[in-house]
């Protein structure tokens, strides 16, 4: 524990205003989504079970029976750089400077399975498309300093020394065919476990004083239920396609609630806690279209409302989150208020696929166009999954992300970035039944100076934080692998 100069009693206050969020989490689009699984081929066109996320009415571009598992692994390089921490008095705090670390290797699978029976089609999965898990490096430069102990743990550490937070779904959908009109629609329903398990450093008044630092475990879970909505459209037979969807807040609503314990460090208090906070609805458009027999492009984009997420709020459970218009608790039993003020994001990807032997899953689509039209459903290239002994996809995507937090309210918990990311992989057929793909994509976030521009010191009470100002960059990875069942 730190050395103590103030009361014990000043001290417990400290900790029991503490710890509200978060781990590190990796964000692959805006915010801290984290959706890649299926890779290049996870889109709201896409023939696999992932459509029960991405968009529930793609489920009628597959034939029979499949089930499909994931596994997404991300590789992330985040640093953190605080060189401008001065006292009262105007002098740089050296345990309040200097260079945080994070290196972590996370992994996350998803499961589905679909079916389809005509011009009906239902799918069933589970996923995690919104957290991730970080522990950051602890600082060996004052490993053992009795004075300041508390700097072991990094200069990061006013925001996070580890956690997680995360978001997993079970996920029921249905689609219909709309015969003879190339239109298919869907519905999905979502059951959402959400978490957050995180460590952190906090001083009663919100400020970064290393003389009083104390620790804090909070832990805290609930669920949820959202609803997820799609549209498919085959514009051009064979040819090009379109697609909309939209998935809902957890709850319909602006806010939801977790509920568990705050646990302070010996002899500082513990208590039980609702954390309220928000997730964002998603709005995604797609479209695919052949170029040539053996060339497909795609592009598709969304819009993520994070604007939604405007505080993270840690209160005495059961009640409310009531502020002053200068942030502090307009009530004892708001201990710690996290302002966000968070911005829509929009993500953008184009990708195309080339097979190098066999055709594309969709010509074979109960004959494309010729089905629509009143053919006999088998079309001219025969029946789904004929070609499939002989599959070979390679495919590629560029991409962007927009950032979800602005400069005065960035911090190392949940940090975000502008990106640009690139993918290339393959997939293949193993007979008539088995499909497996693997891909790599690199993300490159773009670098962020913040130095002078955080605000979350200005704030009072209990939303009042330590000057986040910094030097952001980060680096991530992503192995996507897959394996596709068809029966």
């Amino acid at each position: 524990m730190p050395k103590r100069t103030r009361s014990h009693s000043t001290v417990a206050a400290t900790l029991t205003t503490t710890a509200l969020l978060l781990a590190a989490a990796p964000a692959f689009a805006g915010g801290f989504a984290v959706a890649r699984f299926g890779g290049e081929h996870g889109h709201p066109l896409t023939s696999n079970p992932t459509a029960i996320y991405y968009n529930p009415a793609a489920l009628t571009e597959s034939e029979g029976y499949k089930f499909f598992i994931d596994g997404t692994l991300g590789i992330r390089s985040l640093e953190f750089i605080k060189a401008d921490a001065v006292d009262g008095a105007g002098a740089p705090v050296a345990p309040n400077n200097g260079r945080g670390t994070l290196f972590g290797v996370s992994a996350a699978p998803m499961i589905g399975a679909s079916a389809k029976w005509g011009d009906l089609a239902v799918g069933l999965g589970f996923y995690v498309p919104f957290g991730g898990t970080g522990i950051w490096d602890k600082n060996d430069e004052w490993k053992d300093n009795t004075q300041y102990p508390g700097a072991y743990d990094g200069v990061q550490r006013w925001y996070a020394i580890e956690g997680t937070i995360q978001s997993s779904f079970i996920t029921l959908a249905a689609a219909y065919e709309i015969p003879r009109t190339g239109l298919s629609l869907g519905v999905s329903g979502n059951l959402i476990q959400s978490k957050i398990h995180t460590v952190r450093a906090r001083v009663a008044d919100g400020t970064d004083d290393v003389s009083v630092e104390g620790r804090s475990l909070v832990d805290v879970s609930g669920s949820q239920v959202s609803l997820g909505l799609g549209a498919t459209y085959e514009a051009v037979p064979e040819k090009v396609w379109l697609a909309f969807s939209y998935q809902s807040r957890p709850n319909f609503a602006s806010t939801f609630t977790l509920t568990g314990k705050m646990t302070g460090t010996d002899p500082l208090p513990s208590d039980d806690i609702d954390i309220i906070t928000s997730l964002p609805d998603v709005f995604r458009v797609g479209t695919r279209f052949m170029f040539s027999p053996q060339l497909e492009g795609r592009l598709f984009g969304d819009l993520t409302r994070w604007s939604v997420l405007e505080r993270m709020c840690l209160v005495k459970a059961g009640t409310e989150c009531k502020l002053n218009p200068d942030g502090s608790g307009a009530l004892p039993t708001v201990y710690q208020n996290q302002p966000r003020g968070w911005v829509d994001t929009f993500g953008i990807r184009a990708g195309v696929s080339y097979w190098v032997s066999g055709q594309p899953d969709h010509r074979e689509h109960e004959g494309g166009g010729q089905h629509r039209n009143g053919g006999d459903g088998k079309g001219q290239h025969g029946h789904k999954g004929q070609h499939a002994a002989r599959d070979i996809e390679v495919f590629g995507g560029l991409g962007y992300d927009s950032s979800a937090v602005p400069d005065e309210r960035l911090e190392p918990a949940l940090p975000d970035f502008n990106k640009v990311s690139a993918g290339l992989g393959a997939r293949i057929g193993f007979g008539s039944h088995v499909h497996a793909a693997l891909s790599y994509t690199h993300i490159a976030y773009l670098e962020r100076d913040t130095v002078g521009l955080s605000t979350l010191d200005d704030f009072k009470g209990a939303s009042k934080n330590p000057d986040a100002g910094g030097v952001y960059s980060q680096t991530v990875g992503v192995v996507n692998a897959n394996v596709e069942v068809a029966f």
